[in-house]
């Protein structure tokens, strides 16, 4: 459910990303372990989160740019840097 900009007036939704994790930590006996373990696994579904966003960034930038060529190019998709 997200829009894709093809001028800078359209703005882009994104759906919230809900992840649930049904891990039990208390079976590191250790509390500083069970720390470690859940930090280490919201850092790593942070960078999940950043990498698919920075994907949907620069796929928007080049869709972006492929409609500017196929719109303003007077060969069009001939000189477009993706087609």
């Amino acid at each position: 459910m997200h829009t894709i900009a093809l001028d800078d007036n359209t703005q882009n939704v994104y759906p919230p990303f809900s992840f649930t994790v049904n891990f039990d930590y208390s079976r590191f006996e250790n509390p500083e372990l069970q720390s470690k373990a859940k930090t280490t696994l919201n850092q790593f579904i942070g960078f999940i989160r950043r990498t698919f966003d920075g994907l949907l960034e620069n796929g928007e930038a080049l869709n972006s740019i492929y409609q500017d060529c196929l719109a303003h190019c007077p060969k069009g998709k001939k000189y477009s840097i993706i087609g």
